[in-house]
């Protein structure tokens, strides 16, 4: 299972302000809180991405992204106001809302929103991270101390018998050490060394990828209980849909379960009756027009399940952590706290269900804390 899956539910659908602020890490006390909900705020695609139609860079990404428009319902009284500044945003009246969801619809609204698709997405930003001189390294961190004195030189593989070379070595000793670590662990925050956040546990979601090219809107549907079941369309011509609750904070498996399937594509077809097949088979039951999740099956293309870091809130902020031991003027390694060299580590990381819709803001605050933390410099050891 991989952590940004091509069934995640990358669209935006911003949150109330208490949700989708960043948390202030329990250390952090130094941080104002304002400014982390406006990073976290500055949404996908409408700040941040290259937008279809730019002269450069147009023909390359407008594959990559859809514009539509997302009607939400609610079961409860609500005033989006976190919302209300979205593009076309507007109240719905009851006669919009489809007589096959529930008569105790309180709240719908609509707005124009913007869709992802997250396989090519995710190859374009690698593109452009190795265009600008990105290397991309893989191994196993078990501790923060590995990244901070070794830097990724520590995980680049050597032939069996290679003796490192003189710059790898030096690499060793300190004098290429990072500057910085930018921490994004996502579920591994419980396990890895120098972080073990044990308040970090999966959000599980589970989805079904549809072919349904005719569909060209969006629905939500969100309930008191805590589901939410929602329906997206993406730029290829497949549809995803999906329901998550509040009871799946901390469930581990990790595989789609065939029960939860069946009621995704019977909630999505109350929800969107458009997602049946436009013209009926011959061995569909025309005496009954009510779509069921049976007349979807032959068009199900993969069904998905993700965990995704959840934390109650996004952690954002520094810590200095010694970068190992050093030579010191006497040619001897140093030991105490005073003769190490520190680097900071910037976490950003506990996003849950949310993490592309606040991927440019997060990554705009984590950029701004690392320029704060360089500029100011090491504080004095505690």
């Amino acid at each position: 299972m991989d952590y940004t899956h091509r069934c995640n539910r990358p669209h935006d659908r911003s949150r109330p302000a208490r949700n989708a602020a960043v948390q202030r890490h329990h250390r952090r006390r130094d941080l104002p809180h304002r400014p982390q909900e406006r990073a976290l705020r500055e949404r996908l695609g409408w700040r941040a991405l290259p937008q279809p139609g730019d002269e450069e860079q147009g023909a390359e990404t407008a594959p990559l992204f859809s514009r539509f428009t997302q009607t939400e319902y609610r079961d409860h009284e609500l005033k989006a106001h976190w919302l209300e500044e979205m593009p076309d945003f507007e109240y719905q009246t009851h006669t919009h809302t489809p007589s096959s969801l529930p008569k105790s619809i309180l709240t719908a609204y609509s707005f124009t929103t913007l869709s992802i698709h997250p396989t090519p997405y995710l190859a374009y930003l690698q593109s452009r991270f190795l265009a600008a001189g990105g290397k991309l390294v893989r191994g196993t961190v078990q501790h923060l101390a590995q990244l901070a004195e070794g830097g990724a030189q520590a995980f680049e593989s050597l032939p069996a018998g290679y003796a490192p070379s003189q710059s790898h070595t030096q690499a060793q000793d300190g004098r290429e050490r990072p500057h910085a670590i930018i921490a994004c662990p996502g579920l591994g925050a419980r396990s890895i060394g120098g972080i073990e956040d044990k308040s970090v546990a999966p959000m599980r979601g589970q989805t079904v990828l549809l072919r349904a090219p005719w569909l060209k809107h969006g629905c939500g549907f969100r309930e008191k209980v805590g589901r939410y079941t929602y329906v997206v369309p993406r730029p290829d011509g497949t549809v995803l849909v999906g329901c998550a609750t509040s009871s799946n904070s901390n469930d581990w498996y990790h595989l789609p379960r065939p029960h939860t399937t069946h009621e995704i594509l019977q909630r999505a077809l109350a929800l969107v009756p458009d997602l049946a097949p436009p013209p009926p088979t011959e061995k569909s039951d025309t005496s009954n027009p009510t779509p069921t999740p049976t007349d979807r099956h032959p068009l199900i293309l993969e069904t998905g399940c993700g965990l995704s870091p959840a934390r109650g809130g996004s952690r954002a902020e520094v810590e200095w952590i010694p970068a190992g031991p050093r030579p010191s003027s006497t040619g001897t390694e140093a030991a105490t706290k005073e003769e190490q060299t520190r680097i900071p580590v910037v976490f950003n990381y506990g996003h849950a269900g949310y993490g592309f819709s606040t991927s440019w803001g997060s990554a705009n605050l984590a950029l701004r804390m690392l320029d704060e933390a360089l500029a100011v410099g090491s504080p004095p050891p505690s």
